[in-house]
C-alpha cells in the first residue's frame, strides 16, 4: 500500500495498525468481516501516513542551503543572456525565408 519510498515507515505503520486494530477491538460492530475491517483500519493509516510525508520539512542542513547557487542570475549574466538573444535573433534574421519558416515550424520560434 504504501511503495518503495516509504520501506523505511512500513515497519512503523504496522506496528500503529496493530495498536489501532487492539484498541478498537472493543467497538467492532460486526457489519463485515473482520478481514476486511482489519484491512480498512491498515488502508486508512497507510493514507493518512502518506499524506503525512508530504508535509515533512526536508533534512538539509542550513550549511548546505546557504552554499547552493541561486537560481537568479546575477546582473551581468542577464545581460549576457540579452546580448546572446540579440545576436542570434540577428544572425537568425539573414537566413533565407525557407529556413526561418524551417524554425517556425520545428522550435515554435518567433521573430521578437
Amino acid at each position: 500500500m504504501l511503495g518503495q519510498e516509504f520501506a523505511a515507515d512500513a515497519e512503523d505503520v504496522a506496528q500503529d495498525v496493530m495498536v489501532r486494530i487492539h484498541h478498537a477491538l472493543r467497538t467492532f460492530r460486526g457489519e463485515a468481516k473482520v478481514g476486511t475491517w482489519i484491512y480498512r483500519i491498515a488502508f486508512n493509516h497507510a493514507l493518512n501516513a502518506k499524506a503525512r510525508a508530504r508535509y515533512r520539512a526536508p533534512h538539509v542542513s542550513d550549511d548546505a542551503l546557504a552554499t547552493t547557487p541561486s537560481a537568479d542570475r546575477s546582473p551581468d549574466g542577464k545581460l549576457q543572456d540579452e546580448r546572446r538573444r540579440r545576436a542570434v535573433l540577428a544572425c537568425v534574421r539573414e537566413l533565407p525565408e525557407v529556413y526561418q519558416s524551417a524554425l517556425r515550424c520545428t522550435t515554435g520560434w518567433a521573430p521578437a
